[in-house]
């Protein structure tokens, strides 16, 4: 999905969830709460484990009537759990208070904030082209020939990692940030390609 408006919208609802979980933004949500502000709530923190939140739709159902197929129902979820040299294992008490939150508040977060409305409507686009692919549909051709109307991009190659000290645990501090690598893809960010071009033409 890189360079394309749907990789735009996963990265954006990405970091801006980020942001919130983190705690160096607030979404000004009534009753949200940020995994530390549960973790103080239940008196119990797990210091120097990694963890990893992510968008799951769910439930996503179709309906056909006539010679069309329509979306009837799903949801968005967000998952969680713990990395543990490299693999997911359980998941923290109060990341899953902050994930189940996130899911049951979903729409009215979308309402608010645009790009997880967008997120949703590609989750419905995708959902229906795997059912499609799934019934044996031929769409390769379609696509192919349909590719230029894609919504693109310029990805950028980095975004800033997030960091902040807890006000309520003395001594602890919480940072996180958005993947965005892609299998035997790179992107690199304008100075990188200058500094590289610059020693390309000063090599001996």
């Amino acid at each position: 999905v890189i360079n394309t408006d749907l990789g735009r919208v996963m990265r954006e609802a990405d970091y801006l969830m980020k942001k919130w979980s983190v705690g160096t933004e607030d979404p000004q949500i009534a009753g949200f709460k940020s995994p530390l502000d549960y973790a103080a709530d239940q008196g119990m923190l797990s210091v120097g484990a990694w963890s990893r939140f992510w968008f799951v739709p769910k439930d996503m159902q179709f309906r056909r009537a006539d010679n069309l197929l329509l979306f009837e129902s799903g949801r968005m979820t967000v998952q969680t759990e713990y990395m543990f040299q490299g693999v997911g294992a359980g998941a923290d008490p109060a990341n899953l208070k902050f994930a189940e939150f996130f899911t049951d508040h979903y729409q009215e977060i979308a309402k608010k904030y645009p790009v997880y409305a967008e997120l949703y409507e590609y989750a419905e686009m995708v959902s229906l082209a795997k059912y499609l692919k799934e019934s044996g549909v031929p769409l390769f051709w379609f696509l192919m020939a349909n590719k230029d109307l894609v919504i693109t991009e310029d990805s950028v190659g980095t975004v800033d990692a997030l960091f902040k000290d807890s006000r309520r645990f003395e001594g602890v501090s919480v940072e996180g940030g958005v993947e965005l690598r892609s299998e035997g893809q790179y992107i690199y960010d304008n100075e990188a390609v200058n500094a590289i071009n610059a020693a390309i033409r000063n090599a001996p």
